[in-house]
């Protein structure tokens, strides 16, 4: 799209405009004259003037709380700023301030205060106007906003890739309830629970729990002619924090103890030694019991698995599995016997 050169000059007088109505509003924010929360969008200025222009006339708008310079593009500069100060003139009474400010008659919408709550709402305004066969509507976020959903992104990710996995795993919280489960796992379940439990899942994990609460964080253990282990791991959690989840990895006897993965080194430029940590991982060994394997130290084990990780471009464990599982190459990961 080409802009001629007084279109662009329009822009520029935008974002300046947004520029020191931002540092404006700051000054009344100080003054005590503004009472509620104000985010200033300074830096952002460019983006939301950009996508102001490109939209037409029966197009919609719906803003985060750094919006104001994109919304002065449409809104009347005094009675935006009247409901910053919480006047009747305002757009909304001055009860919206500046997080709900919202004008049908310009196509803007409201904003909230909820994590990433604008694209479930624009998904609605947005069907309402394909239903109508009217116009666009844009949502805005930030990056706040983008981590929940990478983190959601990558959560279904790993679901996809366990699911291709020939061992049995099975994914819990940290009070032993079921996250998820691929299907050899599931088959490996009815098997244990001779096909009498209609949730044979649940039936192995209350064994686990009933079996290893409260001992060692990682064990392994036999049911029939089955293997388990059970290893801790920190995951991403909401609010960027942290949590523990346990992965139980289930092979059968047989298959526990021919186990092996044939990586080709020359492949990832791998060394012997990361080799064998990748064998051992594959074996549900934590950092601490590969470091006892092979006498090293978990400082070193650690070190080994960042280089496994960038070699191979993964960002976790079960990443590496999926990438060895699925070469067309050579027969890797755990051979099975089904």
């Amino acid at each position: 799209m080409k802009y001629s050169k007084n279109e662009l000059v329009k822009m520029f007088e935008q974002m300046l405009t947004g520029r020191r109505y931002e540092e404006k509003v700051m000054e009344l924010v100080n003054q005590g004259k503004i009472g509620s929360f104000y985010h200033l969008g300074i830096g952002q200025e460019a983006v939301g003037v950009g996508v102001m222009n490109a939209l037409g006339s029966n197009d919609y708008f719906q803003p985060t709380h750094r919006s104001h310079p994109a919304l002065l593009c449409r809104l009347d500069m005094k009675k935006m700023t009247a409901e910053l100060l919480g006047r009747s003139t305002g757009y909304n009474g001055g009860k919206a301030s500046t997080i709900h400010i919202t004008s049908t008659e310009d196509k803007v919408l409201p904003s909230n205060g909820i994590l990433g709550a604008n694209i479930p709402l624009t998904t609605g305004f947005a069907l309402g106007m394909k239903l109508d066969k009217n116009g666009v509507v844009v949502c805005v976020i930030g990056d706040g906003a983008f981590y929940k959903l990478r983190l959601e992104n990558e959560k279904q990710a790993i679901v996809n890739s366990i699911e291709q996995l020939s061992v049995g795993l099975i994914i819990l919280d940290g009070k032993f309830s079921l996250l998820h489960s691929n299907k050899t796992a599931q088959e490996y379940c009815m098997d244990i629970a001779n096909k009498s439990s209609s949730n044979s899942l649940i039936h192995v994990i209350n064994l686990l729990s009933l079996e290893y609460y409260g001992k060692s964080l990682r064990t392994t253990f036999d049911i029939k002619s089955y293997t388990f282990n059970i290893t801790s791991i920190l995951v991403p959690s909401e609010g960027m924090g942290i949590e523990s989840v346990y992965c139980v990895y289930i092979m059968n006897q047989q298959d526990a103890e021919d186990s092996s993965i044939d990586v080709d080194e020359s492949l990832y430029t791998l060394t012997h030694r990361e080799k064998e940590i990748i064998i051992l991982m594959a074996k549900g060994y934590s950092d601490k019991d590969i470091a006892k394997s092979l006498y090293l130290s978990t400082h070193t084990v650690r070190t080994h698995f960042k280089n496994i990780f960038r070699k191979m471009d993964a960002s976790s464990r079960t990443e590496v599995l999926y990438k060895l599982n699925n070469m067309k190459q050579k027969k890797l990961f755990i051979s099975s016997s089904k």
